[in-house]
């Protein structure tokens, strides 16, 4: 009958409208495991500008300072974020249904892009590469 008390230090975060755990060492523990994958809000979201900015470019051909001054951002940031154009389209689908690993973060998106070859976005990105 003795009594043992746990403690833990965790933070309950908000992220894409869905809680999430954080252990003390930014583990990240899911609130239902059972889930259908959903796609993050912030990727996507990314996508689509990079996608909006790359065909405003194209079809207006205005500057890229023009872009930048018209959605606040500096033309280093634009320049940046196009480069998730250049992803493979296995990788864009798995980032828009919420299929690639939970671990993936924009930049690590941003940093497959600059690779070309989409079977070194694959690697990069530690997914499996279809022949």
């Amino acid at each position: 009958g003795a009594l043992v008390e746990l403690t833990l230090d965790l933070d309950l975060k908000r992220l894409d409208a869905r809680r999430i755990i954080l252990a003390q060492d930014r583990f990240c523990v899911p609130d239902s495991p059972g889930r259908r994958p959903v796609a993050e809000l912030h990727l996507s979201h990314a996508i689509g500008q990079a996608f909006a900015w790359h065909e405003r470019l194209l079809k207006g051909r205005e500057p890229i300072e023009h872009l930048a001054r018209s959605v606040n951002l500096s033309p280093a940031r634009i320049k940046h974020l196009l480069t998730l154009t250049h992803l493979s389209p296995e990788i864009l689908r798995a980032a828009l249904t919420g299929t690639l690993p939970s671990s993936t973060t924009l930049d690590d998106l941003i940093d497959a892009g600059r690779r070309l070859d989409w079977g070194k976005q694959a690697e990069r990105l530690t997914l499996p590469v279809h022949a």
